[in-house]
């Protein structure tokens, strides 16, 4: 049976998920995920989305997402996803399916979701036991949050940004929160 369309439209919040085929790993040294993360900003600005929070595991990615338009994502995910199979291709002379199907997206509802949805992404090494902490963890957005660290990916949550005019307010309370989202 056939694939459905997508349930995307123009301006819609997303969380997009992509994971190496069978749970392999996608991202073998550090050098793999520097140009991972070239390859989402290229193609995040040329397809006009805003990246608000990522994590790079080492067999799977989280994005969450604004998209300009319904085909922005596709496009994007379409050559983000090639391209770096290449770029792994050509470096581990890998054969074979790289990504496990078409990547998945979830519509939010909500800028509250939104902030959710980051702070999940965001601990998602710590849940992993790759860390203690989500701000130890390099390969995702939780710095720019918490303190700041600029990331050219990064477009700040506008949910984040209501938190105080403040920016080292909204830090402190990003920390905060992130630290009462990991004890529940």
């Amino acid at each position: 049976m056939p694939r459905g369309p997508r349930k995307i439209y123009d301006n819609a919040l997303l969380n997009v998920t992509s994971r190496g085929n069978n749970k392999k790993t996608i991202f073998k040294k550090n050098i793999d995920y520097i140009i991972f993360k070239n390859l989402l900003l290229r193609f995040a600005t040329e397809c006009k989305i805003k990246v608000y929070h990522y994590c790079l595991m080492p067999n799977h990615i989280h994005l969450t997402v604004k998209i300009s338009n319904k085909e922005s994502l596709s496009k994007a995910m379409h050559k983000l996803q090639l391209s770096y199979f290449y770029h792994f291709k050509k470096r581990y002379k890998y054969v074979g399916r790289f990504w496990q199907g078409r990547f998945h997206s979830k519509l939010i509802e909500n800028e509250l979701y939104l902030l959710t949805a980051g702070l999940y992404i965001e601990a998602n090494p710590v849940r992993a036991k790759l860390t203690k902490e989500p701000s130890q963890y390099r390969w995702n957005s939780c710095n720019s949050y918490a303190y700041g660290k600029k990331d050219p990916i990064i477009k700040l949550d506008p949910y984040y940004l209501s938190l105080s005019d403040k920016s080292t307010e909204r830090q402190r309370m990003y920390r905060e929160i992130m630290q009462r989202y990991l004890a529940a």
